[in-house]
């Protein structure tokens, strides 16, 4: 198996080529497998929506569905009847649900529920907001030192409010009226250190 490559955009059908940016290698021919920090997808209304290792799912009501533990991609090579070779690039995600099999779900699947309002997430959610400082904040949150959009909703007893809910507390907590993050918070983080560090996934998260 490659190293795992940091981000990768796609939809579900067409998937663009993979670079391991340590070693340099591609994943371009034969069987070949990569895991992924992110992956990308198109919806139906032509929205990219963003899955990231280790972000948690939830439907549409707020409630919990897992958290997601893997994104691996699959280039396969099939010989045909007529010996030519068919390529089938396959993205799966697996997350921690009684309810998901062994291996994964395809990305397909889950685009199709994110489609239909089935699915959501709260980066995604507050994205939606279009603050770059914030995203950095709830990407770099450890329910610790930072403490993001979840642990601010179990304080105000939001537990159970719907994933957009609970985001809007969470951004009428962290700016003041004029839009700026608060001092108190603003002081806290280095955000230079944030964006080395998560400032590529904020990118897709961001994205037009």
């Amino acid at each position: 198996m490659a190293e795992r490559s940091k981000v990768v955009t796609s939809d579900p059908e067409v998937t663009e080529q993979l670079i391991d940016e340590e070693s340099g290698s591609t994943v371009d021919d034969g069987e070949e497998q990569a895991e992924l920090e992110a992956v990308q997808f198109e919806t139906s209304a032509g929205e990219p929506v963003t899955f990231e290792r280790g972000v948690d799912l939830f439907d549409g009501a707020g409630n919990y569905v897992g958290e997601i533990t893997e994104i691996l991609y699959s280039l396969t090579a099939t010989q045909t009847a007529s010996h030519s070779t068919d390529w089938y690039h396959t993205i799966t995600i697996a997350y921690d649900s009684d309810d998901v099999c062994e291996g994964g779900v395809p990305l397909g699947e889950l685009a199709q529920q994110w489609d239909e309002g089935v699915l959501t997430t709260i980066p995604e959610a507050l994205a939606e907001h279009g603050r770059r400082k914030l995203l950095l904040w709830e990407l770099n949150s450890d329910g610790q030192g930072c403490c993001g959009v979840q642990f601010l909703a179990s304080e105000r007893g939001l537990e159970n409010a719907p994933v957009e809910e609970k985001v809007e507390a969470f951004v009428d907590d962290m700016l003041t009226e004029d839009g700026t993050v608060r001092d108190e918070y603003d002081d806290l983080v280095d955000w230079d250190d944030l964006e080395n560090r998560y400032g590529e996934i904020a990118d897709l998260y961001l994205s037009d």
